[in-house]
């Protein structure tokens, strides 16, 4: 989301940036039907719903089976987070990238993307 937001201020807040380094994110990410699943099952079930699932697209699976501490560590800080906190995060997510997607950065913009990033392939 981080990402999101900082393409958000590209466009909207330019004036106020040197710059920017986007780092594996898009302008928009998932759709609302996959967001509003996600909502559902964390309203539902709390944090453990999603937890693995999320951190799962953060690390390869190679990079899984070396460190799965780090994985864990990363899984744990989810299971952590206030059930209320992902819901709106996620609605927020919309509201940031609406008009987004069709308009232009203004900051110098550096874009590094990994090949094994599956949320913005």
């Amino acid at each position: 989301m981080g990402g999101m937001i900082g393409i958000w201020l590209g466009v909207n807040a330019a004036n106020r940036l040197k710059g920017l380094a986007l780092c594996n994110t898009a302008a928009k990410i998932g759709t609302a039907d996959g967001w509003n699943a996600r909502i559902k099952d964390v309203k539902e079930r709390g944090m453990a719903a999603i937890a693995t699932t999320v951190v799962l697209r953060w690390f390869s699976e190679n990079f899984v089976k070396k460190s799965p501490e780090v994985w864990e560590a990363m899984r744990q800080m989810l299971l952590l987070a206030r059930r209320k906190v992902m819901p709106g995060a996620a609605r927020r997510s919309e509201i940031w990238t609406r008009g987004v997607t069709s308009r232009v950065l203004k900051a110098r913009t550096l874009v590094i993307a990994g090949a094994l990033d599956p949320v913005i392939r």
